[in-house]
């Protein structure tokens, strides 16, 4: 409800808590961050956002379902878990516990896979079929090592 300041008012009528938000999974893991993104919870009014907790600590608070931390520490894991809320203030349960370990500093990131929705530009690398490629132009949909002298280079 908004009254005349603009502000929102939590409605006291709601007591319902959001879902358990499910699926947290990690990608992007580096030496010093991690994103975890997750499956959206429901709510019988609405979702407003997500709490993020590592190793029991609230690191962050998102709207979306999507998050990255960051400033972390190289070969070091971390336990994660992810509570929704709604504009009441109900809380969901927290999900299921997703620990990540960050790499180790002299740990490349992994070569991402080919997509073929993606635009890449020069000297981006991707993997396709165990091989490694790397765009010698912009291209978008040009299958690696699919032409002789096509826009990607085989590395490896």
């Amino acid at each position: 409800t908004i009254y005349g300041g603009g502000s929102v008012v939590p409605d006291p009528t709601d007591t319902e808590a959001p879902t358990v938000p499910k699926t947290v999974v990690s990608s992007n893991v580096t030496d010093k961050s991690a994103t975890l993104t997750w499956a959206a919870s429901t709510d019988n009014k609405a979702v407003a956002g997500y709490k993020i907790y590592r190793n029991g600590t609230e690191v962050g608070s998102v709207s979306g379902t999507t998050f990255t931390d960051s400033g972390l520490t190289a070969k070091t894991a971390y336990t994660y878990t992810v509570k929704a809320y709604d504009a009441a203030g109900n809380f969901s349960l927290a999900s299921t516990a997703l620990t990540v370990t960050t790499l180790d500093a002299s740990t490349p990131p992994a070569t991402p896979a080919w997509d073929t929705a993606k635009t890449y530009n020069k000297g981006d690398r991707v993997s396709y079929k165990g091989k490694i490629y790397e765009a010698q132009w912009w291209t978008q949909g040009n299958e690696p090592g699919a032409e002789q002298w096509g826009p990607w280079l085989l590395i490896s």
